[in-house]
């Protein structure tokens, strides 16, 4: 018997939810939490252009949005070969970035307008693929 009123209470309440949700005249009427999370803004992947090897290992890259200037950090699980990867987590800043990375050997690599906009948590992730061109 507490089966079935443990179920019932259950299903009542995710009605009032749903009602309540529909009630609401637009969705930023509805309440939304967002859990504290790190996001990854950008997501770099880096290899030789000549060859397609992974050089993300020994790479720096930096990104700037104004006065704003950050590294890049070593890329972990976002790839099969995490050594191609650079990526900066933020807590939901959006802007527009200039990226760069460099390489011993390799000339400097550059790309500018990077938009990262808002999200409902956090921001649109933005994935790059940097191809570096060996110095002569």
């Amino acid at each position: 018997m507490s089966r079935i009123v443990h179920r019932s209470s259950l299903l009542a309440t995710f009605l009032a939810v749903m009602i309540g949700a529909e009630a609401c005249s637009s969705p930023s009427e509805l309440a939304f939490t967002c859990p504290d999370m790190l996001v990854r803004s950008i997501v770099v992947e880096i290899r030789d252009s000549a060859t397609a090897a992974p050089l993300a290992l020994n790479a720096r890259g930096v990104v700037r949005d104004g006065a704003y200037v950050d590294s890049l950090l070593l890329g972990a699980r976002l790839t099969a070969d995490p050594a191609t990867t650079y990526e900066r987590y933020t807590f939901s800043r959006p802007g527009t970035y200039t990226v760069e990375i460099s390489l011993d050997g390799y000339q400097r690599w550059s790309r500018s307008n990077v938009r990262v906009e808002k999200a409902n948590c956090g921001v649109e992730t933005q994935h790059l693929s940097a191809k570096l061109v060996p110095l002569s």
